[in-house]
């Protein structure tokens, strides 16, 4: 999973150590840009989790 010339590990890495600032939704299938066609419903309510927290 992921894109060929965009590795996955260092958004990982981030996720991992700044929860607090991001917010990383994995599908499978999706590849780097699609993630919202392969898992709509579950992307859309990250979004909108995303949105809430930061304002408030």
């Amino acid at each position: 999973m992921g894109h060929a010339s965009v590795p996955i590990g260092p958004s990982l890495r981030f996720a991992q150590l700044r929860p607090d600032l991001v917010t990383l939704v994995r599908t499978r299938g999706g590849g780097h840009v699609g993630s919202w066609n392969v898992d709509k419903t579950r992307y859309e309510q990250a979004l909108r989790d995303f949105a809430q927290r930061v304002t408030g």
